[in-house]
């Protein structure tokens, strides 16, 4: 499938952590970059075929030390890079290889930067499919 979809936002906006993820649309947005949200209704190949369309997924915790392993797993099984504000804890994943993080100020760069370079998007999806089944970090 083309990868028609520049970000994707999987999940509840439901406390004041994610409600950041209005301003990084936002910014995203002026930037050329089109986040679009899905929060509801959203399983199974519904869900497959829009990570298959989709180049990011954008993660923003729900505390600090959230880390959805789920969602890396369910990303880069479909193509799509993971940028994530950065993880407290991120092993056994390593920023800039299996994914990219960047604060909330400087997200929407980094959503823009990502989109722009297919080849690194697509080397830290194939680390990251990588690392469930051969435990490599690059």
């Amino acid at each position: 499938m083309p990868r028609d979809i520049d970000v994707v936002f999987l999940g509840k906006v439901q406390n004041e952590r994610r409600r950041t993820l209005t301003r990084v649309v936002e910014e995203a947005r002026s930037l050329g970059v089109e986040v679009r949200v899905v929060d509801r209704d959203c399983w199974g190949e519904k869900r497959t075929t829009l990570l298959n369309r989709t180049k990011i997924m954008l993660h923003l915790h729900n505390f600090p030390w959230d880390t959805p392993w789920q969602r890396w797993m369910i990303a880069g099984a479909n193509g799509a890079m993971v940028v994530s504000e950065p993880l407290s804890l991120p092993d056994p994943l390593v920023p800039g290889i299996h994914y990219a993080e960047a604060p909330i100020e400087k997200m929407a760069a980094a959503l823009r930067q990502i989109g722009e370079d297919e080849t690194a998007r697509l080397f830290a999806v194939e680390v990251a499919r990588m690392l469930p089944t051969e435990g490599e970090t690059v």
